[in-house]
């Protein structure tokens, strides 16, 4: 497939550590990087059209903040939560409404000092 080039800005740190994992990986920058782009277009381009969805959200919070608590309408969730090493992390196997999950997750997104991840899984 052709390439394309262009050109990004990134911080400092972000840099360093994409140069770390490439060096430790052994893999050039711009293939992390195209890999990275391709998992997260992939992960959030489903949204674009409703269809029946299936996935995986991680939300890992300071055990001191509030997490919140998660229900949505006509959405099937089962939720793993744990509280370790002043961690709570909350993992939800989500099923239903690719615009409800997408609605689902925007929600979530909005707690600072949270790390939320999100893996589609079809």
């Amino acid at each position: 497939m052709p390439k394309r080039k262009f050109g990004i800005s990134v911080e400092e740190e972000l840099a360093r550590k994409l140069d770390e994992v490439s060096e430790k990986l052994r893999v050039e920058r711009s293939q992390l990087v195209e890999r990275a782009i391709r998992d997260m277009l992939r992960d959030h381009s489903h949204s674009l059209f409703e269809h029946d969805c299936r996935a995986l959200i991680v939300l890992s919070c300071p055990s001191e903040r509030e997490v919140p608590a998660v229900g949505a309408d006509n959405l099937r969730i089962t939720q793993l939560h744990e509280h370790r090493e002043g961690q709570c992390v909350q993992v939800f196997l989500v099923s239903g409404s690719s615009s409800k999950i997408s609605t689902l997750l925007s929600s979530l997104s909005r707690h600072e000092g949270c790390e939320l991840r999100y893996i589609v899984l079809h």
